[in-house]
């Protein structure tokens, strides 16, 4: 159960870790408050938010389902490279760096999952990545 509160020009929302309307929250643009541990919106967005908090957590549990398989469709028609982690073969579908270093998104071969990666523990299969290349 989440509950609001009003201080000044910010809603703040106060949830339970994992609660299905977060995504929603974030979706709508609301920004964590590490020193309060609670989200925040400004005061325009009220109506939203108390509409977001009354709804039944079943609809954010489907709404995240469905943006799950709609990431996971993405990123079986993106597939870069193919790499070797832990003695399994997989798809590599993104890459990047960031301040912890380099990093890959890796696919399930049956495209059931993706999983992120530090590079240095991936072994390329002797392929470079489609998009840069």
């Amino acid at each position: 159960m989440a509950t609001i509160r009003i201080e000044g020009r910010r809603v703040y929302i106060k949830t339970a870790y994992g609660e299905a309307c977060v995504a929603a929250l974030k979706s709508l643009g609301a920004k964590w408050d590490g020193d309060r541990r609670e989200w925040w919106v400004g005061t325009g967005k009220r109506a939203a938010v108390e509409a977001i908090v009354s709804a039944p957590a079943e609809e954010y549990a489907e709404a995240a389902a469905r943006k799950a398989s709609d990431d996971l469709r993405r990123d079986q028609n993106n597939i870069l490279a193919r790499a070797k982690y832990d003695a399994q073969t997989y798809y590599v579908v993104a890459h990047g760096e960031n301040e912890r270093g380099a990093w890959v998104k890796l696919m399930f071969r049956d495209g059931s999952k993706t999983f992120f990666k530090s590079a240095g523990n991936v072994w390329d299969d002797g392929m470079s990545c489609r998009r840069c290349a």
